[in-house]
């Protein structure tokens, strides 16, 4: 026996279908038949799937060799195990050796190791004795919980500069569900990083100047031309935005056209005119203050995360250990040097009192491993890789493939397999190294594909365009693949057919997906021998999975979506949920909003809405309080299961199942005493929880990641416009060793106006970012055996003729690009007569021998149909359904007189005083508002009329605020109390605002604030302002009425409860009795003003 090649340390760098498994459990039986005792060798993988499939690879590998000479005699031909040929006997002994040590087979996931491993730590690792692994749920609800204990004790500024950093500053939300978006991925990274690499240079605030600069532009400001004097006065407004409030506006003041020519690189020009020295001198002195307020307002967001998870991280950790619950990671973390509780040496030890010593390590898939997790296995590797203690040799074999590496997310750094020998024992080690690159999986056709798309990525222009460097990376990672396999195939690259003006583009991914995937149906059928499909749809997220599965049944085609497990996908569901949210919170106007325009309105007691009416206060309350009565009485199962079969005749076979799915979601609920109660809880359990789709079986719909090991027949990839880099929250250095602390964090800031302090912090967020969606990319495509169908959208360029970034940038023009289909001739503009398949390799087959497949009949080339469907944003979003449902009886679609309204609102909220307009004609207005609020299609259908439809509302708005008694509401001047001050005034537009009461803390955001100044207010900068008064106008965009008393009652009534939340906001944040805040409400679609009283 060459005991030299089974002992040797080997790297396998392996392609996809190359044999991974089969290289990793000859190892496994190599070892075993050199006389290894199966209990010393560690096999380790990242899923209870994967680590199922090794052990019964052994195990029926080893069971082979003796029943069949036939399989020992192909072993002996192909050298398959290092060790030599296999005879009956030894192969007897082998599976002999194998069944008796069966239970201490160490064959498992490192998730399950870990846990074995943290438990012999006891409690000093941080994790509590005799706990509970908390389930997704829970885990949820503890993060939850943690938030809100956090933001109890941080103040007003810190919210908001939360919110902000998130992405969330403009928007009324749940401060708690906003930041629980974000929080998890920030608790690793700050796990991860050191204390110092959150804190970045904060150059000091000059308030003075800002002033000054402001004074020198309103004085230029006569002598200029409307657009330039527009565009200066926007200036003036952010620079004192800033000098009252440092932060964000810097963003938008550094990327204006304005400030950028006048900046160092600037050619000083605006519409091709060169700016007049009086603006272009202070504009300069505008940029280099944006410079240093950006570099100042980035310090201050990253300091902001970095205070949020040192909140939050404790108080969460502090909730698990009262509720002796834990998490994987919990585990995994413990046995970290750097990060646990135990000191190395404790980690080391506990490795060597296990029941058996470790003698031999396989690591599966280690492209996905972490640097924590590498970190809790190297006292092990280390030990293996020094040769131990001599007496008996040990080895260890690594198998990944870097091209594959789709985890980033989740922590997987395909760096530390790529630097294996740099990570691993003192000094360099050496590993035998093997490259698979010879697929036993797919056709020659998709491998074609796979060629013709990697081989040359480093020069692909659409990877260039945001990181040349993922696309040299990939490049070097990518070698030629070729096929064991003569089989039948075929490859192809379509482009999707372009929406029509009323279309979603959903709707068309889904019509392509559902034709092509019928046509392989017809080639492969729906199941193998064995019942597991033979054609998969692929998708980069969840969203479009619902939509594909509902096209292919609408086909008769069989089909079921994983990760579509969700609640969410059904109409009828959702509202259900919206039922839940409104019993426990009779404030949330949008769950009411939404319950009104569904079939449920007149089952919880709500009038029924056309799509603009609001829901009345009383009413809300009122069927808020109906419902809580009505789950406690009868119980929440027993009411959505009544509500299900009052609704049966209504509802689509997905709704349908959907609903019975809920029910018994809340009847294991109900089951569980430990169970969420409050409808609080259980609607947040409805909308997370995981369930089965309805109708397993047929055509699988998923998304690429949960294809990640799997292979099918035939397989459709689509929805491919997503940019290749996604926007994460915080920008994270690449460490110079994959398993050191990370030095650098920023929160994400746009290109345009990115620090230069931060750019290579970027850069590093971008490279690893491109280079996981390329890994995306093959893994999709490499799934396939036999057939591969390839979905793009048609490219877009700019009017100078260049890509668009977006176009460009994304998987389906790195298949154009790869293909040669990337040109202007290809944009939709030359869709006329041109064909959808643009790129093929292959010849088409038909269920052939040995596919054992179910037959079905030859299918005609794709005809495609596409469904309008509602554009309504909702608080819950749901894909569309099936062709035949009537949505309209769900939700309605939008509504003219709400998109008027909604227009003149952004109107109002884009003047200062009711002078500017004055300053204005309406053709600048109406120009000024299709800038703001694009107009949806379905309410203009004819782009020859979208003009004259914003000059209407221009001219609406110009009516409004010709009114004297609307004009003096709108610049705070009225009469009594805090009407006409002494002081001067300022306005504050869409102002976010704390908003803290019994539902938790909420973001409101106040259409206008007109705060009045103190009389004696001195004009230094440096000096706090003193407000004596307040005016709160808030703009409404309520069905207009007759304007009797019963109408501006109910008007006011139904507003109130905001009003009134806001002006205790407001009081609280500037010292003001009630009696110095006014409150006003305008109706805008009829110009009514109605005054709001406290309490």
């Amino acid at each position: 026996m060459n005991h030299d090649a089974v002992f040797t340390n080997r790297r396998i760098m392996a392609s996809a279908g190359t044999g991974k498994t089969w290289n990793l459990a000859a190892r496994y039986l190599d070892l075993v038949l050199a006389g290894v005792d199966p209990s010393t060798i560690l096999a380790t993988t990242f899923t209870r799937a994967a680590a199922a499939e090794i052990r019964d690879r052994v195990l029926n590998d080893a069971a082979r060799l003796v029943v069949d000479p036939e399989v020992r005699k192909t072993a002996a031909a192909t050298g398959r195990f290092a060790g030599g040929p296999v005879d009956a006997e030894a192969a007897a002994r082998l599976l002999h050796v194998l069944v008796s040590g069966l239970p201490g087979l160490q064959i498992r996931t490192l998730d399950s190791l870990f846990v074995s491993l943290a438990s012999g730590l006891g409690p000093s690792a941080g994790v509590p004795t005799a706990v509970r692994m908390a389930d997704e749920e829970t885990s949820a609800q503890l993060l939850r919980d943690a938030i809100g204990l956090s933001l109890d004790d941080a103040d007003e500024d810190e919210i908001l500069s939360t919110l902000e950093t998130l992405g969330r500053g403009n928007a009324k939300v749940a401060v708690v569900a906003a930041v629980e978006r974000a929080i998890t991925d920030l608790i690793a990274v700050a796990r991860e990083s050191t204390p110092e690499a959150w804190s970045w240079p904060t150059p000091p605030a000059d308030p003075d100047a800002i002033e000054g600069i402001n004074r020198e532009l309103v004085a230029a400001m006569p002598g200029l031309g409307k657009r330039e004097a527009g565009a200066v006065r926007k200036i003036v407004d952010l620079l004192e935005s800033v000098r009252q409030r440092d932060g964000g506006p810097w963003t938008a003041i550094l990327g204006s056209t304005l400030v950028e020519t006048c900046g160092p690189d600037g050619d000083g020009l605006y519409y091709r005119k060169p700016l007049p020295e009086s603006i272009s001198g202070p504009l300069a002195r505008v940029h280099d203050l944006a410079v240093a307020g950006n570099l100042r307002n980035l310090s201050r967001r990253t300091e902001c995360l970095r205070a949020l998870i040192d909140r939050v991280d404790p108080s969460l950790s502090l909730l698990k250990q009262r509720a002796r619950l834990a998490s994987f990671d919990d585990f995994v973390r413990a046995l970290d040097p750097l990060r646990g509780s135990g000191p190395p040496e404790r980690l080391t030890e506990l490795w060597f009192r296990l029941d058996v010593a470790i003698e031999h390590l396989l690591l599966d898939e280690f492209q996905d491993t972490s640097a924590t997790q590498l970190r809790a296995i190297r006292p092990v590797a280390e030990e293996i890789l020094s040769g131990g203690d001599g007496e008996r040799p040990r080895s260890m074999l690594v198998v990944g493939d870097v091209k594959q590496s789709i985890y980033g997310w989740r922590g997987g750094d395909p760096a530390i397999l790529e630097r294996l020998d740099e990570v691993l024992g003192e000094g360099v080690v050496e590993f035998d190294e093997r490259e698979l690159a010879t697929s036993y999986r797919s056709s020659p056709a998709v491998i074609e594909l796979v060629n013709t798309i990697f081989d040359g990525i480093d020069a692909n222009p659409a990877v260039r365009a945001d990181s040349p460097a993922a696309a040299e990376h990939f490049g070097r990672l990518f070698r030629p693949h070729d096929t064991a396999r003569d089989l039948e195939g075929m490859a192809t690259v379509e482009f999707l057919p372009e929406p029509e003006e009323d279309e979603e583009r959903l709707d068309v991914i889904a019509e392509g997906a559902a034709e092509a995937a019928k046509r392989l149906v017809a080639r492969h059928g729906l199941s193998d021998a064995d019942g597991d499909p033979t054609v998969a749809v692929l998708v980069r997220g969840n969203r479009a999975i619902g939509p594909i599965v509902e096209a292919l049944r609408a086909r008769d085609v069989p089909a079921s979506g994983r990760g579509s497990g969700s609640l969410l996908d059904a109409e009828a569901s959702v509202a259900m949920i919206q039922a839940f949210r409104l019993a426990a919170d009779p404030e949330d106007r949008v769950a009411a909003e939404d319950l009104a325009r569904s079939i449920m309105a007149s089952m919880v007691g709500l009038p029924e809405s056309g799509g603009h009416d609001r829901v009345p206060d009383g009413e809300r309350r009122a069927a808020a309080r109906a419902l809580r009565r009505m789950f406690g009485e009868e119980g929440p199962a027993q009411v959505v299961d009544r509500w299900r079969r009052t609704l049966a005749d209504r509802l689509t076979d997905r709704e349908s199942a959907r609903l019975r799915q809920m029910v018994e979601q809340l009847e294991l609920i109900d089951a569980d005493p430990e169970g969420p109660r409050s409808p609080r809880r259980l609607a947040r359990h409805l909308e997370t929880c995981r369930v089965d789709d309805p109708g397993g079986d047929g055509v699988v719909v998923m998304t690429v990641h949960q294809s990640k090991g799997l292979e099918f027949a035939g397989v459709v990839v689509t929805d491919m416009k997503a940019s290749l880099l996604h926007r994460p929250t915080v920008a994270v250095e690449t460490p110079a060793v994959p398993t050191a602390r990370i030095g650098r964090v920023s929160t994400w800031y746009d290109e345009k106006t990115r620090p230069e302090e931060a750019v290579q912090v970027h850069q590093d967020t971008i490279d690893r970012d491109v280079l996981e969606s390329l890994c995306g990319l093959y893994v999709a495509i490499t799934r396939a055996a036999r057939d591969v169908v390839v979905q793009v959208e048609r490219p877009r360029f700019r009017k100078d003729g260049e890509p668009a970034r977006t176009s460009l940038a994304s998987w389906g023009g790195v298949v154009r690009s790869a293909v040669g289909r990337d040109t202007p001739e290809d944009a939709p503009d030359a869709e006329e007569g041109g064909e959808a398949t643009i790129w093929t390799a292959g010849t088409a087959c038909d269920v052939g021998e040995g596919m054992d497949s179910e037959e079905s009949e030859v299918v005609e080339a794709p005809t495609w149909t596409v469904r309008s469907a509602s554009r309504r944003r909702r608080a819950v979003i749901a894909p569309p359904p099936s062709d035949g449902h009537d949505r309209g009886r769900v939700v309605r679609g939008p509504d003219p007189a709400l998109e008027r309204g909604r227009v003149i609102h952004a109107g109002l909220e884009s003047l200062e005083w009711s002078r500017d307009l004055d300053a204005m004609d309406g053709r600048a207005m109406a120009e000024d508002l299709a800038r703001r609020h694009p107009i949806d299609p379905a309410v203009v259908s004819d782009p020859e009329a979208v003009s004259d439809w914003y000059r209407e509302q221009a001219a609406a708005i110009s009516s409004l605020l010709g009114d004297d008694e609307v004009r003096a509401i709108f610049d705070g001047i009225g009469p009594g109390g805090v009407g006409a001050p002494k002081g001067r005034s300022v306005v504050r537009r869409e102002m976010p605002l704390v908003i803290r009461g019994k539902e938790g803390v909420r973001l409101g955001v106040v259409d206008r604030l007109v705060l009045h100044l103190g009389a004696d207010t001195p004009d230094e900068a440096s000096e706090v302002p003193e407000v004596v008064g307040a005016s709160i106008i808030d703009f409404k965009t309520d069905r207009p009425g007759d304007g009797s008393s019963s109408d501006l009652d109910a008007f006011r009534a139904r507003h109130r409860s905001q009003m009134n939340s806001y002006a205790v906001a407001i009081g609280d944040r500037y010292g003001l009795d009630p009696s110095r805040i006014r409150l006003s409400l305008i109706r805008v679609d009829d110009g009514v003003v109605v005054e709001v009283p406290q309490g």
